[in-house]
C-alpha cells in the first residue's frame, strides 16, 4: 500500500487540481473495472486494506481509491502534512498497517473511513 496506493492517491490529487473532480471519476471506474476483473482471477479470499500488502488489484486500484477519499475527507493538505511527517519520522515507514493506526489516531477517522480499511468492501465512491 505505500509503495503503490498512497503515490497514486497522491497523484490523484494533482489530477484533480488541474482537471477537476471529473477526470478523477473517469480514473475511479477504471480502477473499478481492473480491480473487479482482477479479483475475479483471484483463488483467495480479498483480505482488508490494511493487510494488503503486495497484492496488486487490491493496493493500484481499491486502495488507491480508499486512500483518496480518506485524503478528501480529512482535507487534502491535512493529508498531506501527516504522510511527511509520517515519513521522517516513522522507524519503519514501509508499513501500512502503522500508518493507517497513527492516522487513525491522529485524526479520529469515522467508522466509514475505517470501514474502508478495516472490513472487505466491494466498492469505493468519492
Amino acid at each position: 500500500m505505500i509503495w503503490t496506493a498512497l503515490p497514486c492517491a497522491l497523484a490523484l490529487q494533482i489530477v484533480e487540481s488541474r482537471g477537476g473532480i471529473r477526470e478523477v471519476e473517469a480514473l475511479f471506474v477504471k480502477m473499478r473495472k481492473t480491480y473487479h476483473k482482477d479479483r475475479t482471477n483471484e483463488p483467495i479470499k480479498e483480505p482488508p486494506l490494511i493487510f494488503a500488502d503486495h497484492i496488486d488489484y487490491l493496493e493500484g486500484n481499491k486502495g488507491t481509491m480508499a486512500l483518496y477519499k480518506l485524503a478528501g475527507t480529512i482535507g487534502f493538505d491535512r493529508f498531506n502534512r501527516f504522510v511527511g511527517k509520517w515519513v521522517t519520522e516513522s522507524e519503519d515507514p514501509l508499513v501500512f498497517y502503522d500508518f493507517y493506526e497513527k492516522l487513525k489516531k491522529k485524526h479520529g477517522l469515522g467508522p466509514e473511513l475505517c470501514r474502508l480499511f478495516e472490513e472487505v468492501e466491494d466498492h469505493v465512491a468519492l
